[in-house]
């Protein structure tokens, strides 16, 4: 879809080149639906980012649990009483 979108915009610019002359209309009309993808393309790379960052933290919780409950199971089993 992108790329059938920048194909359309060269494709103009290419016509437009023969002709001397620029259509602004489908420039702007290009420009405005290559905006929205760009902007689909950002928010999406926001959410994988988002996303990755949550598994790293909780990752990253539970092994930090999982070492203070072995740390402590350890400190319990060889303790003198």
């Amino acid at each position: 879809m992108l790329r059938s979108r920048w194909l359309s915009l060269v494709t103009v610019l290419r016509i437009d080149a023969r002709h001397e002359r620029i259509n602004v209309a489908s420039l702007q009309r290009i420009t405005r639906e290559l905006n929205k993808d760009i902007a689909i393309i950002a928010i999406t790379a926001v959410i994988a980012i988002t996303a990755v960052t949550a598994v790293i933290a909780v990752t990253a919780v539970t092994a930090v649990t999982a070492v203070t409950a072995v740390i402590a199971h350890v400190r319990s089993t060889f303790s003198t009483k």
